[in-house]
């Protein structure tokens, strides 16, 4: 230091670089803050506009990123203009350059800082925290970043003026020992919050629980007496170890608190980005749920690689070995396969999906037809199975298992469960001749084995049948012997309808014809009624009535609906026209007593007539 001092051309050269320090800082920071003040009010703008969705909001983030990097920017170009307008010595340059680059990584630092934790702008924050916690990560970030930026540069600048190694490492132990003193603060000042972070909705009833409920409570409560412990361990094993210990160790930690939060903040951003689906009726599909299992893989791995790195570890001599290009290759393999199945299946599904879920020009949907609603869906399970099963011989081939073994005692076990399972197997080939013959289909209102009702689901073994009360009836396809199926093609209303003896027959065969050709001409009738009524006649001489047969000639399972209607309309066209509908009726007649003097009453005579 003497020296330093005494030396004429030595305190000239300080002199010279405290000048040129000056002087370009000074300029540097005027011009930073000039530009930072033309920005400001775009940056305002941009904290006060509202964001509805999250691309705008990314995109107000980048703009604003942008603008606070420009003084950043011009704080560097103007520090170089400066010094390369005054060409100062070399050690001058280097030691004014230094203290440029850390004045510039630190106010990087907390830009970037910013632009993940939004503390002031809570509407352009993709992280899910409070603005206290954001202010807090900012401040600290802050502090941490201004030690030991300015801690590296300035050993830098101690090396290259022949500073005594000795004193070096003394100034680069006394920053470590900062580093730790404010991290044991920081610790000791949120261990309550993030004990409750780490316990969550965990109580200490559950600590006898799961293993993992057990760790997680513990955790919670030892967790900064763990953290305090290792950065004490660990600036004292540095200390009294070898040279650099220091730093593989904190390039270490942080390297891997980095990429566990780049993997946190990443599985998150995924779990976010959700499919909207624009139709309830149409399902989402498999590859968004494939492509964000595959992305968290990935994000794994790289993780995992990443941690390796920051620790010393040559994870790219690992991926150069023979055993990392093997695993590379299988991992490529499997993934891809997947990718290509679920790509297949897609396919498939959004052709089925787009088959029956037809839309008109309204936007309503078309129902389809039952043989498609029948088939479809069933050719969908069976191509769910097959591309399972692929991916899955895949996968295991890629693993290095042998999968020849396997599909020889598929084999042998297919035919011992075909020989234990024949009902199954019968239930299953009569099932397929019905569906593909079409006898049935879903929609089909159908009578099975004294079951009628509507076909509600049809399985490779099973028809569900789901009768006007409610109930359910499971059949399996081999029980099946005869199929009433009144959904084919079209049907036919049959109506018997009794009129009394003394009534008009051709007045009421009249008002039968003329009922039934209203109906045909009434909007809710007019598409499902095919063909006018049919009236046949007398079609017995009952007890009481003379019955009328007719039929109304009708879509496929609408039969009940124009029968239902037909009914209600031909009770009033009879009540108007005067024609009777005859009921059974009882005539209560008491006959008077008798002029006599006993006391007895003559019974009551009671006489039955139907009329």
């Amino acid at each position: 230091f003497n020296q330093q001092v005494t030396d004429p051309l030595l305190r000239s050269r300080w002199m010279e670089t405290g000048t040129m320090l000056l002087l370009v800082i000074g300029a540097a920071f005027a011009a930073g803050w000039l530009v930072d003040l033309i920005f400001l009010p775009l940056r305002r703008k941009i904290y006060q506009a509202k964001w509805f969705s999250s691309w705008t909001r990314f995109g107000g983030v980048i703009g604003w990123l942008g603008l606070s990097l420009a003084p950043v920017i011009t704080f560097l170009a103007v520090a170089l203009l400066v010094i390369d307008y005054h060409e100062p010595t070399k050690l001058a340059r280097y030691i004014v350059m230094t203290v440029v680059y850390a004045l510039a990584v630190l106010r990087l630092v907390r830009v970037f800082s910013r632009f993940f934790l939004a503390p002031r702008v809570p509407s352009l924050r993709f992280l899910p925290i409070s603005t206290e916690v954001a202010e807090t990560v900012q401040n600290w970030v802050t502090w941490f970043g201004a030690v030991m930026v300015f801690g590296f540069f300035t050993a830098e600048i101690a090396k290259t003026v022949k500073v005594p190694v000795a004193a070096v490492t003394g100034f680069t132990n006394l920053v470590a020992l900062t580093v730790v003193g404010m991290t044991i603060g920081l610790i000791v000042r949120k261990r309550s919050a993030i004990s409750l972070f780490i316990r969550g909705d965990l109580s200490a009833a559950r600590a006898h629980g799961s293993l993992i409920d057990s760790m997680r409570l513990w955790l919670a409560r030892t967790w900064h007496a763990l953290a305090i412990t290792y950065l004490v361990v660990g600036y004292i094993v540095t200390m009294l170890g070898a040279g650099g210990g220091f730093a593989i160790m904190q390039q270490g930690t942080i390297g891997t608190l980095l990429a566990l939060f780049g993997m946190r903040l990443s599985f998150y951003w995924v779990t976010k980005l959700a499919y909207k689906k624009q139709d309830p009726e149409v399902s989402s599909g498999l590859y968004r749920t494939v492509l964000r299992i595959l992305f968290k893989m990935l994000t794994g791995v790289l993780g995992t690689a990443a941690i390796l790195a920051s620790w010393g570890v040559d994870v790219s001599a690992i991926a150069s070995s023979a055993w990392g290009q093997r695993v590379m290759g299988s991992a490529f393999s499997i993934a891809s396969t997947i990718l290509i199945v679920v790509f297949i299946y897609e396919l498939m599904r959004a052709a089925i999906e787009r088959n029956l879920n037809k839309r008109d020009a309204n936007g309503r949907v078309i129902q389809a037809n039952s043989r498609a609603r029948t088939i479809l869906p069933m050719v969908q399970k069976a191509a769910v199975i097959i591309l399972g099963v692929i991916a899955v011989l895949v996968t295991l081939a890629e693993l290095g298992i042998n999968i020849a073994p396997l599909l020889a005692g598929a084999g042998v076990l297919g035919v011992a469960v075909g020989f234990g399972s024949q009902t199954l197997i019968k239930d299953f080939l009569t099932g397929l001749s019905i569906i593909l013959e079409d006898n049935l289909a879903v929609g089909d209102s159908v009578i099975i084995e004294d079951c009628k009702g509507v076909v509600e689901n049809l399985s490779i073994r099973t028809v569900r049948i789901r009768d006007v009360n409610g109930s359910l009836h499971i059949l399996p396809f081999s029980a099946i012997t005869v199929i009433t199926n009144e959904s084919k093609i079209f049907a036919y209303a049959l109506m018997d309808i009794g009129v009394s003896y003394d009534s008009d027959l051709d007045m009421a065969i009249t008002v039968l014809n003329k009922t039934g050709e209203e109906m045909l001409a009434l909007p809710e009738f007019k598409d499902i009624i095919l063909d006018k009524i049919e009236v046949f006649g007398v079609e017995s001489l009952g007890d009481s009535s003379v019955v009328i047969r007719s039929r109304i000639k009708t879509k496929a399972g609408s039969q009940g609906i124009v029968r239902r209607g037909f009914l209600l309309r031909i009770k009033r066209a009879f009540d108007a026209a005067g024609v009777d509908i005859p009921y059974p009726t009882v005539m209560h007649v008491t006959r008077p007593p008798a002029m006599t003097s006993s006391p007895a009453v003559s019974p009551a005579a009671d006489v039955g007539d139907e009329g």
